[in-house]
């Protein structure tokens, strides 16, 4: 059985912590909506973004659903590294790159007339 090390432990909390509470601000979320969508009190909520207590798999599932995202965007490249890791991505990343996932079902011509109005704010 491996021994933990407890700093590595609190590192890994506070490093996952962060990236919540940064997804949570990016998303224009107040600590209490987001503690009420996944079913803890905010101040647990903040047990977690402050890297105080460890979060369980599960509760990241809940906020990553309340969030609208993906599992990976709580592990960025600058804190778990390119095998794992994504990119930072602050809130109009996201935005531009869920408009591009649209563009996979989309034909040349709907292509760029979906990119034009993206570019120019109509999109």
């Amino acid at each position: 059985m491996k021994d933990f090390d407890l700093a590595e432990d609190r590192e890994l909390s506070e490093k996952i912590g962060r990236r919540i509470y940064s997804l949570r601000e990016n998303k224009e979320m107040s600590i209490e909506e987001l503690a009420f969508g996944i079913g803890i009190s905010h101040q647990q909520l903040f047990e977690y973004e402050s890297g105080q207590n460890k979060i369980t798999v599960d509760c990241l599932v809940r906020i990553a659903e309340v969030l609208n995202l993906k599992m990976i965007h709580f592990f960025p490249i600058e804190d778990f590294g390119e095998k794992v890791g994504v990119p930072f991505l602050d809130g109009k990343d996201c935005e531009i790159l869920e408009h591009l996932a649209q563009f996979r079902t989309l034909s040349g011509e709907e292509m760029i007339e979906k990119f034009v109005k993206l570019v120019v704010g109509e999109g």
